[in-house]
């Protein structure tokens, strides 16, 4: 396999995936996760971003909007107006 190639040990390389959304009220969106039975970080959550654990290798960080625009240059996509990005998970009953 490529790790091994790599010269790594077998199953040392995992790849991880991060998402950053923008949330305009991130208590109701840390409560709506929740009760799906999601669980956050609290090592990286705050009044201003959550880390939402998805999986072990897959956390989606819940942005207030004014934390996100430090990081983004154009405005904000309003979800109400216009459609940005459809994500899809999927979580055992």
């Amino acid at each position: 396999p490529l790790a091994r190639a790599a010269g790594l040990k077998e199953g040392a390389v995992k790849t991880k995936i991060f998402l950053n959304l923008p949330v305009r009220d991130l208590q109701r969106s840390i409560r709506f996760f929740c009760q799906l039975g999601f669980r956050f970080d609290p090592r990286f959550t705050d009044d201003k971003a959550a880390c939402l654990v998805i999986d072990e290798h897959i956390y989606a960080m819940l942005i207030t909007p004014p934390l996100f625009q430090t990081f983004v240059p154009r405005a904000i996509c309003d979800a109400q107006q216009a459609n940005e990005v459809l994500i899809a998970l999927s979580r055992p009953n």
